[in-house]
């Protein structure tokens, strides 16, 4: 309970005046008690002067009556306790004594005066060695008391007189002071720090030290006032900028509950402010995986550079991409943190739509290239078809005439696995695919491309390759890679403008100890390079070789996207290139990392080993619509020791299938048929019973490939022709898995 200050002021006045009243009534009472006891000491000696005369000649005459006459009349006075007169040999004459001190008051017996001894030589006829002597013992004590109570009297007055003096002063004080200050006090409880309210004092003080209080506390208050507007203001700023952000921006406190929230969290999760307010933050994002506080900002807080990436959920259940981040926030001392969130959704959908047109873009080029080998190819195949025409003419000729056959059809079959090599190459190359990175031999995809070049582009051309003994491990998507290599030789094909030339690819290890400016870096890097004996490139457009759109072909020719897709793949896979002029044209040099881990996966080509072992009349469902492979299937598998049945479509191996599943050992179908496609009737029999042995051939397809199959759980993948000991050793696998 606070205490008013007039009641204290009063207090402390009436204490002090009491104060000061005893203290002056102290003073006072010891000055007259000082004059008072030398009067009386002062009286004391005169009387006993006054009888000196009488004593003597009592002495002299040695007559006690006399003596104690003289003695009698000094204990008339109250003053005297003890007088004693003595003779010239020391004896006792006369001596008279007053009974014991009688009570005294309290104050009397507070200042004790002790007992003095008044003593007087009286000499008999100036004669000083034969002498009497007067003792007298005074009691100064018995003279005080009038000199008591007028001390009480006076100490009381004065003290009576200081508290009047003190409640005169207070009153003063109240009404001139303390009263106005309080009013003055009160006004500015009452008065809101913010508001523009102002004090107010009455005009007698308006040029005191309470007017320049007053005018004062007006001044803080009005620095208060504007200080409020201008902290509303920013607060209104700062919502204001917050309200706006695109990002979420969230205040939760240490137990993970949501204290505050912008309008663009609310948007992004579908919430409203009340909704938000005690949230438990982890909630928003349990379908990532998070359900405890603590792990979820121990998480964020490692991703504090990038911010972490997560599934959240708005109130309808849907899912969206975010990115979370957090910083510390602290404010009135609460332990709180700062999340900020970023919906990716539209980023996400962005980017998807990017790598869409990238792919569409390779595609494209992909296609422009392909476009521009269609003359070779067609040259080559129709060469490789006069050779099967002319050698399957022979060797109807010679079975006329009765010779053999063998030369003629080991020719045939050695063109048809040309053209089949040739039509595979064609259709890796220009294969719509998602990017695929993995472990692979950069070796193997430049022997590839330099064998499909050869084959597409005028003989007149020669193309040379020193890819070394070595492998080349390098992590990436082999695709690409064939995109690459294939865009540098169509455009050195090009610059020749089937004039006879040489195209050369080489290949080596650039080794990280090596000082060249290119291939300086922490691995070791393979350096491929792409040259031709054209005219070179203009060294006005060199800088701009690489720049999209930017070509130098005449209109229909190309879209100048090739040379920008290459320099993209390239940079994605962490390498570089560059363009110049060589001596004798123009030169593309590559450097890619080489990977440094685990050694290269054995190829397709090193696993496929001569199996010797036929079947053991296992039962095989065949799935083919096609007139020719349809005679030619059955036979060629129930040569090697299988029985067969044969169904035309999908529909129809699923209908037999159906009928006596437990009656096939394995299936074999195609992939685009009438009524039922291949992959259809795959996810049929699975459901039916999924570990039946499957394997999937097929000319082409761009619905399925070999990922999408083997993750089916079919047992292969097989691209038409086939080979006797292809179709042997995929059966055989596929009987033993």
């Amino acid at each position: 309970m606070k205490r008013n200050l007039a009641t204290r002021l009063a207090v402390y006045t009436i204490l002090l005046a009491i104060v000061i009243g005893a203290l002056v009534s102290t003073i006072t009472i010891y000055v007259n008690y000082s004059r008072t006891v030398s009067q009386l000491e002062n009286t004391a000696s005169q009387l006993l002067e006054l009888t000196l005369d009488s004593a003597r000649s009592a002495v002299f005459q040695l007559d006690p009556e006399l003596a104690d006459n003289v003695l009698t009349g000094l204990m008339q006075y109250p003053l005297f306790v003890q007088v004693t007169l003595f003779d010239e040999l020391g004896g006792e004459l006369a001596s008279i004594s007053r009974p014991g001190r009688p009570s005294q008051p309290p104050l009397e017996n507070l200042i004790n005066v002790p007992v003095r001894e008044f003593s007087y030589e009286l000499p008999l006829d100036n004669n000083d060695s034969q002498s009497g002597r007067l003792v007298a013992l005074v009691d100064i004590q018995q003279g005080l008391s009038g000199f008591y109570n007028q001390s009480i009297l006076t100490a009381s007055a004065q003290i009576l007189m200081a508290v009047v003096l003190a409640i005169i002063i207070f009153l003063v004080v109240v009404y001139l002071v303390t009263t106005p200050l309080s009013q003055l006090a009160a006004k500015l409880a009452a008065t809101h720090p913010g508001s523009e309210s102002k004090l107010a004092v009455d005009s007698r003080h308006a040029n005191d030290e309470l007017g320049l209080l007053a005018d004062s506390a007006n001044k803080y208050l009005g620095a208060a006032y504007e200080y409020q507007q201008e902290l509303e203001e920013s607060g209104k700023r700062l919502q204001n900028i917050l309200d706006n952000l695109r990002e979420g921006v969230l205040l939760v406190d240490s137990d993970g509950r949501v204290v505050e929230s912008n309008k663009a969290a609310e948007a992004m999760f579908a919430y409203d402010a009340e909704q938000f307010q005690g949230l438990y933050l982890p909630s928003l994002v349990q379908k990532a995986g998070y359900s405890d506080y603590g792990e979820l900002l121990m998480d964020v807080s490692r991703h504090s550079q990038t911010g972490l990436r997560c599934q959240a959920s708005r109130t309808n259940g849907s899912s969206f991409l975010v990115e979370l981040s957090v910083s510390p926030f602290t404010a009135q001392r609460l332990d709180q943190t700062l999340w900020t969130i970023r919906d990716l959704s539209e980023q996400e959908e962005v980017e998807r739509q990017r790598h869409e047109l990238e792919e569409q873009l390779r595609q494209s080029q992909k296609m422009e290239a392909i476009g521009t080998l269609a003359g070779g190819i067609a040259h080559d195949f129709n060469n490789i078809l006069a050779g099967i025409n002319g050698f399957a003419e022979l060797a109807l000729v010679n079975e006329q005439q009765g010779k053999s056959t063998e030369k003629n059809i080991n020719q045939i079959l050695r063109a048809s696995n040309k053209a089949a090599q040739l039509v595979q190459r064609i259709l890796t190359f220009s294969r719509k695919q998602k990017e695929n990175r993995q472990l692979f031999n950069l070796a193997d995809v430049a022997s590839e491309s330099v064998d499909l070049v050869r084959q597409t582009i005028p003989a007149s051309i020669e193309v040379n390759a020193d890819l070394g003994d070595q492998a080349y491990p390098i992590f990436g998507d082999e695709s690409m890679m064939h995109q690459v290599l294939m865009n540098l030789f169509t455009n050195a094909a090009g610059a020749l403008k089937n004039e006879p030339g040489e195209i050369r690819l080489t290949m080596q290890v650039i080794a990280s100890s090596q000082s060249s400016r290119e291939a300086r870096s922490s691995k070791s890097r393979v350096r491929i390079v792409v040259e031709d004996s054209g005219p070179g490139i203009p060294e006005s457009i060199l800088p701009r070789i690489f720049e999209p759109y930017f070509t130098t072909k005449e209109q229909g020719e190309g879209t100048g996207i090739g040379l920008a897709m290459v320099h993209s793949i390239i940079n994605s896979h962490g390498g570089k290139i560059k363009a110049e002029n060589s001596g004798r044209g123009a030169r593309f040099v590559i450097d890619l990392p080489l990977y440094e881990g685990a050694a290269l996966p054995i190829s397709e080509k090193q696993q496929k080993q001569e199996v010797g072992v036929v079947g053991r009349a296992e039962q095989i469902l065949l799935v083919e619509d096609n007139e020719m492979l349809a005679e030619m299937f059955p036979e060629l598998l129930e040569s090697l020791g299988y029985e067969v049945e044969l169904a035309r479509d999908g529909q129809e191996a699923l209908d037999l299938y159906q009928a006596n599943r437990e009656k096939y050992d394995l299936v074999i179908t195609d992939q685009t048929m009438p009524r039922m496609n291949g992959d259809k009737l795959i996810r049929a029999i699975f459901e039916l019973d999924p570990e039946q042995p499957i394997i999937l051939c097929t000319g082409y397809s761009d619905v399925v490939d070999r990922e999408n199959v083997l993750a089916m759980g079919v047992k292969s993948f097989l691209n038409k022709p086939l080979t006797l000991d292809e179709i042997r050793q995929a059966i055989q696998e596929a009987l033993a898995a």
